[in-house]
């Protein structure tokens, strides 16, 4: 197996703007991974693609398999050394990318190689839960409850995971956060509780039982 170019590199490779002509390999790299090519991918690590260099946008090689749900590339990338808590933009980390991409297996995976499960993802210390509360991955929010997702746990803004679920009207996954001790009654942003993200989302009926 050929040494990666730089596989010990700095978390702080990725997540900024690289403003250095990309490598050939990684050049290769972002062309497979918008065609779903993981035959190459996995290839193209082997070769010795730099698991942690950042593209010129700040993308890392880990961020953009996590978010493509490549789950073969994402487990190589990280067997290689790719760093699972790494910035993977300008403001998010790669988790966050992760749960974009709605693959409970990649989620997992990388709960797995050390990413925390409250572990903010994004600059304004949201986590997982809240993520995943708001795409209305219901999948992906009973894993994290499962390890121990905190539905206290809130934002920078003053936004929960109830709070989220309940703007964007998945009414399922408000019951079960309230079910596992989220607060309905919390004030959040602006003072908004989460019956009125409900009332808002026109999940205001269903919700009645609930707040």
């Amino acid at each position: 197996m050929v040494r990666a170019e730089n596989a010990n590199n700095s978390a702080t490779d990725s997540g900024k703007a690289n403003t250095e002509p990309m490598s050939p390999l990684l050049t290769r790299y972002l062309e497979a991974i918008c065609h779903r090519d993981e035959k190459t991918t996995l290839a193209l690590i082997d070769q010795g693609l730099d698991v942690n260099k950042a593209d010129t946008w700040g993308n890392s090689p880990l961020g953009l398999a996590a978010g493509f749900r490549m789950v073969a590339t994402v487990k190589a990338l990280v067997a290689h050394g790719a760093n699972v808590h790494a910035k993977d933009s300008p403001h998010t980390f790669v988790m966050e990318r992760a749960i974009y991409g709605g693959s409970m297996e990649v989620v997992a995976f990388l709960l797995d190689h050390g990413v925390g499960v409250n572990e903010p993802i994004n600059d304004v210390n949201g986590t997982s839960l809240m993520e995943s509360a708001k795409r209305g991955y219901k999948d992906i929010v009973v894993l994290l409850l499962s390890r121990g997702a905190d539905v206290k746990s809130h934002s920078l803004d003053g936004i929960d995971a109830l709070d989220d679920a309940a703007d964007f009207g998945h009414a399922d996954i408000v019951g079960l956060l309230i079910d596992r001790g989220a607060d309905p009654n919390r004030p959040g942003l602006n003072g908004d509780l989460p019956l009125n993200w409900a009332a808002r989302a026109g999940i205001s009926t269903l919700s009645r039982s609930w707040f």
